[in-house]
């Protein structure tokens, strides 16, 4: 069966009890996620919106999460990395237009 029409999702891993389940669809949305209900738990999840991944997110009352734990801390692992070393450059582009600007005006 198509899993656009499915009543089920497919299995993925809960981000409440991070337990493999099937998510139920509570609310079936056109153009937005599918509100879906975790079978064990009974909490409000959505599928991640990662291309390819299949695990839930968390829904809230203000704001549903866009990504599962999984995906979210890939995001944030390699986010960090990059930051790094955006930092390391930008202290040493600083400081050599520091010293620059010091040379110049000594000269």
């Amino acid at each position: 069966m198509n899993e656009q029409t499915s009543k089920d999702k497919p299995i993925g891993t809960c981000p409440y009890g991070d337990h493999k389940v099937r998510a139920k669809i509570f609310v079936k949305n056109n153009l937005r996620r599918d509100m879906c209900k975790c079978p064990n738990c009974e909490k409000t999840i959505y599928v991640c919106r990662n291309y390819g991944c299949r695990n839930y997110a968390v829904g809230g009352e203000y704001y549903d999460d866009e990504l599962c734990p999984t995906c979210a801390k890939a995001l944030m692992e390699f986010v960090g990395k990059r930051a790094g070393k955006f930092a390391d450059i930008s202290i040493t582009a600083l400081a050599t237009a520091l010293a620059t600007a010091f040379i110049k005006k000594k000269a």
